[in-house]
């Protein structure tokens, strides 16, 4: 899919709905943005794994979901999907980013010679479902991004992630008083259609959740949370 405009009309400055879009700057002023989609996978009666470059979307929402939006620059990823049961379903990726941030470290900038390197950055979640009785579906789960090293343990698709973040960092977690932990969510969505034509589902993200800031009037745990109704 190729895409040109005479300006960008999507990016991080704006507040819109499209999707995102990794632009070639033209000395004009014009963007230009190639993109694949697709993937390859393998897989079972009650399950699934590949490779795919995509726009993962987790969550309800009419307006893009809170969890995952699908309107960032489609990236690769990993991807495990388990169906074992119609009450249960489970979803498991580990993305491969980019930061857009120099690494000075592994750059060169003599002229002539010139190569920039960014730095390398890493995404894993999870997503359970779980269908109690017919039409309410209740999802959780949780994700964790982080840069440079690639960390395997991130890898293990039924994770707690911040849990292997401390125990992976340990005392190195906080430096002058500074956390320095990847950067880690928890998310819930909740969707209920068991009213005739009416649906009705909540969202929920948090970053970093620290118990510690419950108590304390000057923090907070930062949230987004989208509350919608839709008729179908």
């Amino acid at each position: 899919k190729y895409i040109w405009e005479s300006e960008p009309l999507v990016n991080p400055v704006m507040f819109t709905l499209e999707e995102g879009k990794s632009w070639n700057y033209k000395e004009n002023g014009s963007v230009d943005n190639t993109e694949w989609r697709g993937g390859i996978s393998a897989g079972w009666k009650w399950g699934e794994i590949g490779i795919f470059k995509d726009r993962p979307v987790w969550g309800n929402a009419i307006h893009g979901s809170n969890i995952m939006s699908g309107h960032p620059p489609s990236f690769p990823y990993i991807q495990l999907h388990l169906k074992p049961a119609k009450w249960r379903e489970f979803y498991s990726i580990t993305g491969f980013l980019e930061s857009n941030v120099i690494d000075s470290s592994r750059s060169n900038f003599e002229p002539g010679s010139e190569h920039i390197a960014y730095h390398r950055k890493y995404m894993s979640a999870n997503f359970f479902t779980i269908t109690p009785w017919k039409r309410l579906d209740i999802s959780f789960g949780n994700s964790i991004f982080w840069s440079d090293v690639f960390k395997v343990g991130y890898l293990i698709p039924f994770n707690l992630y911040k849990s292997v973040d401390q125990t992976l960092k340990g005392a190195l977690g906080y430096a002058d008083g500074l956390n320095t932990n990847d950067d880690g969510h928890l998310f819930l969505d909740i969707s209920s259609r068991n009213i005739k034509h009416l649906n009705v589902y909540l969202g929920l993200w948090i970053d970093e959740l620290q118990m510690a800031r419950f108590l304390k009037k000057n923090q907070h745990n930062l949230l987004s949370w989208k509350i919608e109704i839709s008729l179908f």
